[in-house]
């Protein structure tokens, strides 16, 4: 099908847009002599901590590469920040499934941008991720002194696994330091699991930062999307049945509604985020063919369709511009099923003669859909998609196959 490969055409291709792609913010540059640099700075979903920041002056000025060698300090406004240090970084694994039989104290010594996750009063907190893991680091505020890393292993011995909380000391004795150790700051410690949420809520203990500070400060931030629209259902139904003596074909152009949210864990890049979508469509199979059985008259068969669909689906900005997104969306279509307005015919001369339905079909279809568009000025998305061939009907003298295309338009409501 020519769609198809077209639609095949862009998930290969798009993505390798994306290798060129920027998302430059507003934000500073402090070198390692001390000059701040302000303008634009290239945003990007880093899988671990950066190692390089690409700076404009303004849109128009050609970029500019920053590292470790030659900068001290980078902010991008209202979002992330990252001090350069040189540290001692762990390098035991704390992956359950890759796991060392011994407690695992390796460490080495570099020069990285830790991202700062808080800047309290009293104390400052990093994280740092490789291709190993992610480490959180702290500091006193008040201090000269390079951040050290809370300290987290996981190991095996004697086939048990052991778990090295250090960390939780380490917070224990910075709370004591600063006469934080009360019972709020005691209880976020002791639960807390080395990862960002709980060290995040301990380190604001200890900083005193109050539950409504830290909420509006720090909790989730992600942004939920509306959006309907219209468009149209090419379905294409195969039929395959002892009474034609070949499949028979018949593709149906009616109108769908649709609906649906968009689920964005981070706004500032919105490379990825999770779509669920519902569609309505009345899909009609209209037939008319020889009968290859006994008594060999002519047979008419015709039905709609009603379906109602939810399409849970991955969406992948490949270009990425704040007016303009390019994406691919691979989904789950689960279709709920009514059959209505079913006529089998036998026509014999002038004489229709009603017999038993061919087909007893599903009431629940689910296929992969295969999704691709475009997001233009915030507020308007253009997409096809394509629907992997599923079955409808329970297995009696036949079958009926389903793929189908989706192409529509939906408008996105509210603040965007």
């Amino acid at each position: 099908m020519k769609y198809l490969y077209h639609l095949a055409i862009l998930f290969i291709a798009l993505p390798l847009l994306s290798n060129a792609q920027s998302n430059y913010k507003p934000g500073y540059i402090v070198t390692a002599k001390g000059d701040t640099l302000r303008g634009l700075i290239d945003y990007q979903d880093w899988e671990g901590s950066p190692k390089l920041f690409r700076f404009k002056a303004n849109s128009t000025a050609n970029a500019q590469r920053f590292t470790a060698i030659n900068t001290s300090y980078v902010e991008i406004s209202q979002l992330d920040a990252y001090q350069k240090y040189q540290i001692n970084i762990s390098t035991d694994i704390t992956d359950i499934q890759h796991l060392e039989t011994f407690r695992d104290t390796s460490f080495r010594t570099d020069t990285v941008f830790l991202k700062i996750l808080q800047k309290g009063k009293n104390i400052v907190l990093y994280s740092f991720t490789d291709h190993l893991k992610t480490r959180f680091f702290v500091k006193e505020t008040a201090s000269e002194k390079p951040p050290y890393e809370l300290i987290y292993k996981i190991y095996k011995r004697d086939f048990k696994t052991f778990n090295d909380n250090t960390y939780v000391k380490q917070l224990f004795d910075l709370a004591a330091e600063f006469k934080n150790d009360n019972e709020v700051a005691a209880t976020s410690i002791e639960h807390a699991e080395y990862k960002k949420e709980d060290i995040l809520k301990a380190a604001s203990a200890i900083n005193n930062i109050s539950p409504a500070e830290y909420k509006l400060k720090y909790e989730d931030k992600t942004r939920v999307l509306f959006f309907a629209g219209t468009g149209a259902s090419l379905a294409t139904f195969q039929l395959s049945s002892v009474q034609a003596s070949s499949k028979l074909n018949n593709t149906s152009v009616m109108p769908m509604i649709t609906a649906g949210i968009d689920i964005i864990a981070n706004p500032a890049t919105s490379r990825f985020f999770f779509r669920v979508e519902a569609a309505i469509t009345q899909d009609k199979f209209k037939e008319a063919f020889p009968n290859a059985t006994s008594p060999y008259y002519p047979l008419d068969y015709s039905f709609s369709l009603i379906g109602v669909s939810i399409i849970p689906q991955f969406v992948y900005n490949a270009y990425n511009t704040e007016n303009f997104k390019l994406y691919l969306s691979p989904g789950v279509q689960i279709a709920f099923l009514s059959e209505k307005d079913a006529h089998y015919n036998q026509i014999n001369g002038g004489t229709i003669t009603p017999i038993d339905p061919l087909l007893v079909f599903n009431t629940v279809a689910a296929t992969v859909a295969l999704k691709a568009g475009a997001k233009i000025n915030k507020r308007f998305d253009i997409s096809g998609s394509y629907q992997l061939p599923t079955t409808l009907t329970r297995a009696r003298n036949g079958k009926i196959d389903l793929n189908s295309i989706f192409i529509g338009v939906n408008y996105y409501f509210g603040k965007n």
